[in-house]
């Protein structure tokens, strides 16, 4: 009887052993599984987050380029076609497309606005009304963005031709921007005009405007310009705008992440920034274009603050382990915590 009695409790001591040994293999097991996961999430995560961003980057700098190429064909393609234009046709053609309105504007005939297959104009007439080589630029421009614009319009905003005689022949997919002008509207001082003056140009070089507010379209704009020279004079731009609602939610971020996107161009203006709101018609924060340097300024501090944190983070971590050696230091030294040997 003892003997049966003491075999169950071995049996259940043994049992007991086996399972308490069996949970800590498990145990064991799960704190190697997490370590290597851990050490393995802490070399995968930032080369996979590297490479998120790097195609994010291409994906963005991919429209901006296309942008400029885009840019550059129409620029010669219109040339090309100014130099080879029939003018005797040209005047004809003119006056078939264009009527000068009461507040003296030409826009296109209202019975071939099409604002979906076609561009429309705002011309003012000038004092000594319109001069040969207008007509002709804006003929040739109707023409061109008719056959090409609604290609180009998206993923861009607009795909347009400026007049030095301020106007605007323009393609917008859904917009018409000669019904919208008034007598007062004016491109004159529009960043893409001011950036295509000789003055301010003098290598006729493609640029991109810092970040305004198209009045016409009520949305805020970068555009891509050509300055367009023709028989030896600056007569306009041709150009792509770009809107910043696009842009943002090109660089938008989770609400709950840390992460923080933006683009800037070539001479480190800030275009856009995930920080920004791209609701419908909301502008972005008055400095990228009032103070495109300021703009820069500010992203610079964000940074020398981020990296200001992480030194401090840094200082309170060594500090810690430093007061923790210490304090092992003087328990050995009161002979409370015997020494590693």
């Amino acid at each position: 009887m003892i003997t049966a009695r003491l075999r169950a409790s071995l049996i259940h001591r043994l049992s007991l052993t086996i399972w308490g040994l069996f949970l800590v293999l498990l145990l064991l097991l799960a704190l190697l599984a997490y370590a290597a996961l851990w050490l393995g999430a802490d070399r995968v995560v930032p080369s996979v987050l590297q490479k998120v961003v790097q195609l994010k980057a291409q994906a963005n700098e991919g429209l901006l380029l296309q942008a400029e190429a885009s840019a550059r064909r129409l620029h010669g393609e219109l040339l090309q076609r100014l130099d080879g234009a029939d003018a005797r046709a040209a005047e004809q053609r003119f006056a078939a497309l264009f009527v000068r309105g009461g507040d003296g504007l030409w826009r296109l005939r209202p019975q071939l606005v099409d604002t979906q297959r076609a561009p429309t104009l705002y011309l003012h007439d000038g004092a000594q009304g319109l001069s040969a080589s207008a007509r002709l630029r804006a003929v040739v421009s109707y023409e061109l963005l008719r056959e090409q614009g609604p290609a180009l319009v998206p993923p861009f905003f607009s795909a347009y031709m400026d007049f030095v005689e301020d106007g605007l022949m323009v393609y917008a997919r859904g917009i018409d921007w000669g019904a919208n002008a008034t007598a007062q509207a004016s491109n004159a001082g529009y960043p893409t005009m001011q950036g295509a003056d000789p003055r301010n140009n003098p290598g006729r070089e493609l640029f991109w405007t810092p970040a305004y507010l198209d009045e016409q379209a009520r949305t805020w704009m970068v555009s891509v310009i050509a300055p367009l020279d023709w028989q030896g004079r600056w007569v306009g731009t041709l150009g792509h705008d770009v809107s910043i609602a696009s842009l943002i939610d090109s660089v938008a971020v989770r609400d709950d992440s840390q992460a923080r996107q933006f683009i800037m161009n070539q001479q480190g203006r800030l275009i856009a920034h995930s920080d920004w709101s791209a609701q419908a018609g909301a502008a972005p924060p008055p400095h990228p274009a009032a103070a495109p340097d300021r703009a820069l300024e500010l992203l610079q501090e964000r940074v020398a603050l981020l990296e200001e944190r992480r030194r401090r983070v840094r200082l309170e971590r060594d500090d810690a382990l430093r007061e923790g050696a210490d304090a092992r230091v003087r328990r050995q030294r009161d002979g409370r915590v015997p020494a590693r040997c």
